[in-house]
């Protein structure tokens, strides 16, 4: 902003003071909008898988204003990339995190800046103490439909998943993660049932998936027990939580894993983690924000390195020469693997779904 002769300091900070009261106002209505409605929740966590890099705040506050919101960015990110904003389109509005440096004067913490001359080569002489702290003020972001980048060049910005053909190459990429980064061992076996799709052992920290499922369906359950071993490989952690919290966060940290595949959520799912939200909210101990931030920053942390373990087996594949006995002999692997599975294996019931 370019200050001026006119320009009305008080009056300024008066009206951002305003903006950031309506700004946390929408934090709190969604907030409150999950308890009244929780199957809204699934919502949330489907859009989030999105915007990773954000707050969960910051993404609340882009639901609230554009829930079909699908890339966001500043207007100098855009610029920087070779494109603009177009003219007329407004913003969202965001929390943008500073830092800011505050000296002692007269008993209150006052901003550097305000500091006169005197105070200003005190505080260089360090004869003033100062504190630093994180404090936020008001950003402005857009999406990409308010840019002038090209449809066609969407791809490059964002995915929307994988096609199912892909599914059987990017469930060894997850597989393949998951033993390589997590360290967590992951069989396809014979689970001795059609309901049963596949379980987390946290005692083995061991992965076991339903060998009738087809392709598709075995990457998204890999996904959802991926998340369990994620979140739940400690015992003495998990015995401190109620069932209803181990299988709230999975299905939380799940969806958003399922989405940035391209898995479209069932019914039966939103209403499963709507039914555990349910009976944790009657809790004094539940605290819904702690679990949205812990479910973000591990979201955050794995989704990267996970999608390039899917990508180089992508191409892999795409590299590889037709080869007519590679599908048999991966029949042939997985033959063998079901022949030595033991035929009498029980359900652990320390297993978790």
């Amino acid at each position: 902003m370019t200050f001026t002769k006119n320009f009305d300091k008080e009056h300024y900070a008066k009206e951002q003071q305003d903006r950031m009261k309506e700004i946390q106002e929408r934090i709190k209505n969604i907030g409150k909008n999950f308890e009244v409605n929780p199957d809204l929740i699934s919502e949330y966590y489907e859009f989030a898988s999105q915007f990773y890099n954000y707050s969960p705040n910051n993404i609340k506050l882009i639901l609230s204003q554009n829930p079909y919101a699908t890339f966001i960015g500043s207007f100098k990110s855009y610029k920087d990339k070779g494109y603009s904003v177009k003219k007329g389109e407004e913003g969202l509005k965001i929390l943008v995190p500073v830092t800011v440096t505050l000296f002692q004067s007269n008993g209150k913490w006052v901003k550097i800046s305000e500091a006169s001359p005197s105070q200003k080569k005190q505080i260089k002489n360090h004869e003033i103490e100062t504190e630093t702290v994180q404090r936020f003020k008001i950003g402005t972001v857009f999406d990409i439909s308010q840019t002038t980048i090209p449809k066609e060049m969407y791809p490059k910005f964002f995915t929307t998943g994988y096609p199912s053909q892909q599914h059987a190459v990017v469930y060894e990429g997850v597989k393949e993660y998951c033993e390589k980064e997590l360290h967590c061992p992951v069989s396809v076996t014979d689970l001795r049932s059609i309901s049963l799709y596949g379980h987390y052992i946290p005692s083995k920290h061991i992965i076991e998936l339903n060998n009738r499922l087809d392709d598709s369906r075995r990457l998204e359950v890999l996904l959802h027990e991926m998340s369990h071993a994620i979140l739940h490989q400690d015992q003495k952690e998990n015995s401190k939580k109620f069932i209803q919290q181990i299988e709230f966060e999975a299905d939380s940290l799940a969806i958003m894993m399922q989405n940035k595949f391209g898995f479209e959520l069932s019914d039966s799912s939103k209403r499963h983690l709507s039914g555990q939200f349910k009976v944790l909210s009657q809790s004094k101990d539940f605290n819904f924000d702690d679990i949205l931030k812990n479910v973000s920053e591990y979201f955050k942390k794995h989704i990267d390195p996970l999608t390039n373990y899917v990508e180089s087996n992508l191409q892999l594949q795409e590299n590889k020469p037709l080869n007519p006995s590679h599908s048999d002999k991966n029949t042939i692997q997985d033959y063998c693997r079901l022949v030595s599975a033991d035929k009498n294996i029980e359900r652990n019931p320390e297993a978790v779904l």
